[in-house]
């Protein structure tokens, strides 16, 4: 039997060719190949300037240390998105204040923040989950009028669309994810964009240490020149031998995004004839397909479970995302927030299942997994 897995990286010789380069320019962290990639990235979201990091969390711990968000602090998010959104909060000594989602979509509810609006809270962060775009312009008319601060947790959203415009160009922060299964995947890697300049600077400056010289500064052949360590800072900076496999990732990316945009148009051709299952919700926007998570209609984790194992036996890889993180428990104690306190985070959590969408799944595999997903349920059926 033939196995579908949940991913499979896509690169050609271009890769090859763009790692072996860097191999033998024999700059190796970061250097040039990393500022043409935060060039390039940044044209990509629209402009002005972005940060090229070591992890999508380092962007997004960053995004908060830059902005003066530490102990004290509140910071409203989700339960429904991958540990790293909260672990993050917690580790600049804030307090995460947990919101239920909404049900269509899986992402934040505009209305649950407002209603968690308290006199510590400083920043409400978005979570765009599986790359479906979050209701920008209510968040930001709440940010704005309550003088908050608006953030992205953009991991599964390079290439998304809100109803404000292109998730990286606005609001006051997005952090970005380049792990291996991403749309746009250097392996490991993540980039930060933040609108205010100071914050910019100092998020810079925090990516390596607090140096005010990078190596690539320091040893750019005229000579020795000192550093000094301006404030206290983290190690995130991206290596150009990451870089390297991003720009040829990049150049790639449009074909990527039509081939996953081609998966999900089968996908949903099928479940239009599978009554059992919920298909994911389409906005009227950009959704960058990061996820295809259909929902199974009845029951809960069981029968979903039973049925991610009915398609194992087939030979189809899936996943689950997200467990919300408040019934985590090595979260549970610091987050505050009981089983059924966020009811239809935990109902989405209990019932969503992911398929494999990447764009290396040739079209017969795309097939399996419709005829495996088709036959498990037939079997559930019996």
């Amino acid at each position: 039997m033939r196995v579908v897995p949940f991913h499979r990286p896509l690169f050609g010789e271009e890769e090859i060719a763009a790692v072996t380069a860097a191999l033998r320019s024999g700059w190796w962290t970061s250097g040039p190949r990393v500022l043409e990639f935060e060039r390039r990235c940044a044209d990509r979201l629209g402009g002005g300037e972005a940060l090229a990091v070591a992890s999508g969390t380092d962007a997004l711990e960053l995004m908060l240390r830059a902005q003066g968000i530490g102990p004290g602090d509140e910071v409203i998010t989700v339960a429904l998105t991958f540990v790293a959104t909260v672990e993050v909060i917690l580790r600049v000594g804030a307090r995460a204040v947990l919101v239920d989602v909404e049900e269509a979509s899986g992402c934040i509810d505009p209305d649950a923040v407002a209603a968690a609006i308290g006199p510590r809270t400083r920043a409400i962060l978005a979570v765009h989950l599986g790359g479906r775009p979050c209701r920008m312009r209510d968040l930001e008319a709440l940010a704005r009028a309550r003088g908050l601060l608006l953030l992205d947790d953009a991991a599964h959203a390079f290439e998304t669309v809100s109803d404000l415009g292109k998730v990286g160009a606005v609001g006051d922060g997005s952090a970005f994810s380049f792990y291996a299964n991403k749309n746009l995947a250097c392996g490991e890697g993540g980039l930060l964009r933040l609108a205010d300049p100071e914050a910019r600077a100092r998020a810079r400056l925090m990516r390596l240490h607090g140096m005010d010289r990078d190596a690539h500064a320091r040893g750019d052949g005229r000579g020795y020149r000192g550093y000094d360590i301006v404030m206290p800072g983290m190690k995130a900076n991206m290596a150009d031998l990451v870089a390297a496999l991003g720009l040829a990732q990049l150049d790639r990316l449009d074909a990527m995004t039509e081939r996953r945009r081609a998966i999900v148009a089968r996908y949903d051709q099928a479940l239009a004839g599978l009554e059992q299952l919920e298909p994911p919700d389409r906005p009227a926007t950009g959704h960058a397909w990061h996820l295809y998570a259909p929902r199974v209609r009845a029951g809960g984790a069981d029968d979903r479970d039973a049925l991610i194992d009915a398609l194992a036996r087939r030979g189809i890889g899936c996943s689950v995302h997200y467990r919300p993180l408040h019934l985590m428990t090595g979260l549970a104690p610091r987050l505050d927030r009981p089983v059924g306190s966020l009811p239809r985070s935990e109902s989405i959590g209990a019932r969503s299942f992911s398929l494999p969408l990447h764009p290396a799944l040739a079209d017969d595999e795309v097939e399996q997994v419709v005829e495996a997903l088709e036959a498990a349920l037939r079997e559930r059926r019996r």
